[in-house]
């Protein structure tokens, strides 16, 4: 039989070997919207809980081998290797990085953000952008995050605060999720609104202000912890103030 040369061999076990790893390459997921010129100029789109970072060479006016992005999510580390902060490249000289970003988590609304390329040259944002600040460009420029805020003001009565860009205060009981720290869920009787943001809950059964409560509004992705804080500010004493002193100031 003859020997097939080990040349020939070598070649085709790296071949497989190579496919494998390209096809094992994350490849960055087109936006969820269209990358209009606006897109293109801020640096990022958000879609659905994903955050996509976007970069334009031909706004720059640089042809990079590489690009990275930076910030206060990474403690803007210099390092150019990490894969996960690294843009992939697509057609027309745009580069497009896939964050998740559930909630905000992972980069909250005023996040500044900067693209270094290459070696690490930082990069100024571009002339026009609408998001540009502090020679930053800036994630969610002028972004009031959603927060939900609660606390326990007696044995029935919780006071819910909702606020931020895109959410709504609703005012049907069933749209909350009042729950104790093992998550039994606690009906709630009524819901009152007291402001615009502000709202009174009624627990249907007392409220145990030593224990921990949790309040969720599933619909928006929002959860607080119940805070206890208003239970210290109400009490109080009928006793005077001051101290009583013998005839010396030796004693109280």
């Amino acid at each position: 039989m003859p020997r097939i040369p080990r040349s020939i061999v070598s070649r085709f076990l790296v071949l497989p070997s190579l496919l494998l790893l390209a096809l094992a390459l994350p490849v960055a997921p087109a936006p969820g919207q269209p990358l209009t010129d606006a897109v293109r100029q801020q640096g990022y789109v958000h879609a659905g809980d994903t955050t996509y970072f976007v970069f334009d060479a031909g706004l720059y006016g640089v042809r990079p081998e590489r690009v990275v992005v930076t910030g206060p999510f990474r403690s803007w580390d210099g390092n150019m290797d990490l894969p996960a902060w690294q843009l992939r490249p697509r057609d027309g000289g745009v580069w497009v990085l896939a964050v998740p970003n559930p909630g905000y988590r992972s980069l909250a609304p005023g996040t500044p953000f900067k693209y270094r390329i290459d070696d690490g040259i930082w990069l100024d944002p571009p002339a026009g952008a609408p998001n540009a600040e502090g020679g930053n460009l800036v994630f969610l420029h002028g972004v009031t995050p959603p927060t939900l805020k609660a606390e326990i003001a007696g044995p029935r009565a919780v006071w819910a605060d909702v606020s931020g860009d895109g959410v709504t205060r609703p005012l049907d009981p069933a749209a909350y999720r009042l729950t104790n720290a093992r998550g039994d869920v606690i009906p709630l009787a009524a819901v009152l609104p007291n402001t615009a943001t502000r709202t009174l809950l009624v627990p249907a059964f007392d409220l145990d202000w030593r224990r921990v409560y949790y309040l969720e509004l599933p619909d928006q992705g929002l959860k607080a912890l119940v805070r206890r804080d208003p239970r210290f500010r109400t009490l109080y004493s009928d006793l005077p103030l001051g101290a009583t002193m013998n005839e010396d100031a030796s004693e109280t």
